[in-house]
């Protein structure tokens, strides 16, 4: 066993052969940088944002029965609620007697809240 310490100064005990083999190259912190670059490149993350979350073509969910993303009814308040979910916060965007009202402040949200992440520029 061999006291290394690794190229971002944390010390670790490691394994003779390991070290022999080229198995062990860090403390663990390149492990957690490879992953944590990975998954950026995979799920497009910015500024803690998924870009495929926000993208204009992502499908509704099954049970969205509006047929806009982030707009729904609230029954108890008989008001039609707009929201957006960006960076795992949901901002609420306002309730509205008139459909067309909500739909109108989700796509404002939308602009507000993604317009510098997404590609498609919608």
């Amino acid at each position: 066993m061999w006291k290394c310490v690794c190229d971002c100064g944390n010390e670790v005990i490691v394994n003779a052969h390991s070290l022999k083999d080229g198995k062990t190259k860090s403390c663990g912190c390149l492990n957690t940088e490879v992953r944590s670059n990975t998954a950026k490149e995979r799920f497009g993350f910015v500024d803690g944002t998924t870009l495929s979350g926000i993208s204009s073509s992502r499908k509704i969910n099954k049970n969205n029965s509006t047929g806009v993303r982030g707009v729904s009814f609230d029954k108890k308040r008989k008001k039609w609620v707009a929201q957006i979910t960006f960076q795992r916060k949901n901002h609420c965007l306002g309730r509205f007697s008139k459909k067309e009202d909500a739909i109108k402040a989700r796509l404002e949200g939308e602009e507000r809240f993604f317009g510098k992440y997404r590609k498609d520029g919608k």
